[in-house]
């Protein structure tokens, strides 16, 4: 590791390691325990909003570990349409296939819990889930 970071960037400048080694030595495990208390309180908000608001066929994983909600939606989800007017709305999502090598066609989605504020992150998870209720409905006639 020592020798790919050192040849992926020469180096970090050593004013800058000074710099962050008081923190790291001082403070370091309190920010981490208040970042991982935080990410779980994200995570269990996800789950219940999830709970309230997926559409009928579809379901999730929590992770263990990881910053990301793996959905699978319904049969023939037109998730490249779906991508589309999330986007519109300034939604943002990871379609599935692109977790995926080749060019098979995934029915999964990657929803990031950790960029956002909690309220931000719940308030777009909602806004999220009834553009899928919409959506699905839509391709369901």
């Amino acid at each position: 590791l020592i020798a790919a970071k050192s040849s992926s960037d020469l180096g970090s400048p050593l004013l800058t390691q000074r710099a962050v080694l008081p923190f790291i030595d001082r403070r370091y495990e309190a920010y981490a325990a208040k970042l991982r208390t935080a990410l779980r309180l994200r995570k269990e908000a996800a789950a219940m909003l999830l709970k309230q608001y997926a559409p009928a066929g579809v379901s999730w994983t929590l992770p263990e570990g990881g910053l990301n909600l793996w959905l699978q939606l319904p049969e023939s989800p037109g998730i490249d349409k779906l991508h589309a007017l999330a986007d519109q709305e300034g939604i943002s999502f990871l379609p599935g296939d692109v977790c995926y090598a080749g060019d098979t066609p995934s029915r999964h989605i990657r929803l990031c819990y950790s960029q956002l504020t909690q309220e931000d992150m719940e308030r777009g998870l909602r806004q999220f889930l009834h553009l899928l209720d919409r959506h699905l409905h839509s391709i369901r006639q």
